[in-house]
């Protein structure tokens, strides 16, 4: 299993011997062995931490790999006192499969306006940053650096998920831009869930349908694994964004 063979390879990368069992187990050793050895609390850094349950959505196993799940990060809330910090991201958010009821409820940063821009780049990073590579690419595509620049913006900038905040360029696109060198739709090669293109396949739709407004209740934060919505998935995982709002009542709003 992936994730075994991930606890290992940190266990060798931290010199510690963990035993092996299950997830959970391995999780709990290898949090302890590393707080004894250095004497120092733990920083935890999970990637995907939804990619288990995706990958078994709508299967007979599917209640079972919820349960496994809930256990490793019930781990978490065990070792607390020997945690310093714990990052967890994802797709998409699950609250009523109780992932982690045990683990005293993290702090969602999804909309929140103070990590708003945290995960691309806004438009003064990117021109700050870049400016070797926006030369380099826009010789090799034959056009002038504001032309490449007008073309990544209508590409890769408009990432936006929190209202009132500015919106941000895909970093996984840029990046592959610059090292191919050429304009290409890159975010959907990478970062597609398989379970996403599952529900397209399972729903048929019109994309007039799933772009145009939408009311967006703030409160509503709480998506349920069995009765999934085709648009917020899509709006989770990268492919809808915000392009601007207009109030309809005190917590929703019409999104364009």
């Amino acid at each position: 299993m992936k994730i075994k063979d991930e606890l290992l390879l940190s266990a060798r990368h931290l010199k510690v011997s963990i035993l092996y069992g299950s997830i959970s187990r391995m999780l709990k050793d290898l949090i302890e062995k590393t707080y004894e050895k250095f004497e120092k609390q733990v920083v935890i850094l999970i990637d995907e931490y939804d990619k288990p349950i995706l990958d078994s959505f709508k299967t007979t196993y599917q209640e079972d790999v919820v349960k496994m799940m809930a256990e490793f990060y019930q781990q978490l809330k065990s070792a607390n006192d020997k945690e310093r910090f714990v990052f967890i991201t994802g797709v998409t958010k699950f609250a009523h499969v109780s992932l982690f009821s045990g683990f005293n409820n993290p702090t969602d940063l999804t909309r929140n306006k103070n990590y708003a821009t945290l995960l691309g780049y806004t438009e003064d990073e990117f021109r700050a940053n870049f400016a070797e590579h926006i030369e380099d690419t826009a010789k090799e595509l034959e056009m002038t650096s504001d032309v490449l620049l007008s073309c990544m913006t209508q590409y890769y900038n408009g990432m936006r998920f929190v209202r009132g905040c500015e919106s941000i360029y895909n970093p996984v696109s840029v990046g592959k831009l610059f090292v191919n060198q050429r304009f290409d739709n890159y975010w959907i090669a990478t970062g597609t869930p398989r379970f996403l293109l599952n529900m397209v396949k399972d729903n048929p739709f019109r994309l007039h349908d799933l772009t145009r407004e939408w009311v967006f209740d703030e409160n509503d934060d709480k998506y349920d694994l069995n009765e999934l919505d085709l648009k917020s998935v899509a709006f989770q995982s990268g492919y809808l964004s915000i392009a601007e709002w207009e109030k309809v009542s005190l917590t929703q709003w019409k999104i364009r």
